[in-house]
């Protein structure tokens, strides 16, 4: 007798102190959004106070930690590195192209992880690109 894929799933563990696969299948689609409610509770790159800061300045703030490997560090001639500094480096570009600045220039900013959310909030950064937990208070 040859057993469903479903039987399968409700059966023991496949190995001692691993837990039961679930039977309960994932929705077939996400549920769709209309379209027109979405772009208009999306402002647009020019409406925000940081976008303004960063058009009168002529250059972004983007802050990094010096010691975050993988995710923000230096290299060896003190450049900042890593994931997240490589993401905020794909908004920037994007940025240029959003708000027509294509001579936009990057100004990292050296941060230390107690002082990041008070230079976010001071307007001391306009980006930080480190690695951030989620928090209740940061939730607040």
């Amino acid at each position: 007798m040859l057993a469903s894929p479903d039987a399968t799933l409700a059966a023991e563990p496949p190995m001692a102190g691993m837990p039961r696969l679930s039977t309960v299948a994932a929705p077939a689609q996400a549920p769709a959004f209309p379209s027109d409610t979405a772009s208009a509770q999306t402002p647009s790159v020019a409406d925000t106070p940081t976008t303004a800061r960063i058009r009168e300045r002529g250059r972004i703030l983007l802050g990094y930690r010096q010691s975050a490997v993988p995710f923000s560090y230096v290299d060896a001639n003190d450049q900042p590195m890593g994931l997240a500094w490589a993401l905020c480096e794909r908004i920037v570009t994007s940025l240029r192209q959003e708000m027509a600045m294509p001579e936009l220039r990057i100004t990292p900013v050296r941060v230390i992880e107690q002082m990041r959310g008070p230079l976010v909030k001071g307007d001391a950064i306009d980006i930080d690109c480190a690695p951030s937990t989620v928090t209740a208070s940061r939730g607040q």
